[in-house]
């Protein structure tokens, strides 16, 4: 599995209609997409102007595997709706890895 970690920000008095637009237009939009696992919404309590998104995928290639043109069309629509661009901060990438079992520890 493979997580996207993306931190937007987002001013506190916009999050709510920010994260209604993010389910109704995005979110909506990745459950279509084949390897897509959930989405989590993240507030730092210590940065609360930042609005963390962690989304789960089976796998790196069916994340990718996205068409950027896709990815444009529904962040276009985003933005349309919002009536503008929130900056996406921070964007990392992990690979969870599964436990080993208890002989592969060398015991």
């Amino acid at each position: 599995m493979v997580i996207e970690w993306l931190v937007i920000e987002v001013p506190i008095a916009q999050q709510v209609r920010f994260l209604q637009v993010d389910e109704a237009i995005w979110t909506r939009f990745l459950r279509t997409c084949s390897g897509f696992v959930r989405k989590e919404v993240w507030i730092d309590p210590t940065q609360p102007t930042q609005v963390i998104f962690v989304i789960h995928w089976h796998s790196r290639l069916l994340w990718k595997a996205i068409a950027p043109e896709q990815l444009g069309a529904i962040d276009r629509q985003f933005v349309a709706t919002m009536g503008q661009v929130y900056p996406i901060i921070a964007a990392r990438e992990f690979e969870i890895q599964e436990p080993l079992a208890e002989t592969d520890y060398g015991n």
